[in-house]
This record gives C-alpha cells, sequence and structure tokens, in this order.
C-alpha cells in the first residue's frame, strides 16, 4: 500500500525544510493566522558570511502541514461547538434573520 507522501506528495504531508508553521493569534484569541518562518542562508560577503533575519510568509497550506496531523485519518471537526449532530446548514440559514433593506 502506498504511503500519503508517495499519493499525494511529500510537500502536503511532510514539513517543509528551513522552516517553521507559527501560527498568529487574531483579533479574537480564537483566531489563529497560519504563517511559515522561512530561515534564509547567509548571503556572502567580503569579510565572511553575513547571516540574514528569517522571513515570516502566510501560510496557504491548510491543516495538512500541521505538525502531528495524520492525512489518512482526517481532519478534526472544527466550528461545532454548541451545534448537535441533528442541526444542518439548511436549518441554521432558515433560522437566521432575513437581511434589512432600505428603500
Amino acid at each position: 500500500m502506498a504511503t500519503a507522501s508517495e499519493v499525494i506528495g511529500a510537500g502536503l504531508v511532510d514539513a517543509f525544510p528551513g522552516s517553521r508553521k507559527p501560527y498568529v493569534t487574531g483579533s479574537r484569541n480564537d483566531i489563529r493566522v497560519p504563517t511559515r518562518e522561512i530561515t534564509l542562508s547567509p548571503t556572502p560577503g567580503r569579510g565572511g558570511d553575513v547571516p540574514n533575519a528569517s522571513v515570516r510568509v502566510y501560510d496557504t497550506s491548510g491543516p495538512y502541514t500541521d505538525a502531528g496531523v495524520d492525512i489518512r485519518r482526517g481532519l478534526p471537526a472544527v466550528r461545532v461547538h454548541g451545534f448537535s449532530s441533528a442541526v444542518t446548514w439548511r436549518n441554521m440559514k432558515a433560522a437566521a434573520p432575513s437581511p434589512v433593506t432600505t428603500a
């Protein structure tokens, strides 16, 4: 049987070399923005190598590159707090108030 890395590609399953994936807290404590901190190699200079600071970018790779996620088992459910399994999106939409319009 093929491994997840072989089927999907190592880039989606394994960590990217020379980087780490920290999360930045958003405007609320329950909002976490994924970033990728990339370690840069030094720049050669006349007096020797000059170190470069790492660069942080927005990470669009999704939760599959988070530590401890096994892509074969799937992802944990999110944003289901307080909802029973009987509640569907259709029921929630029907219960939502209509948008206010002005003439």
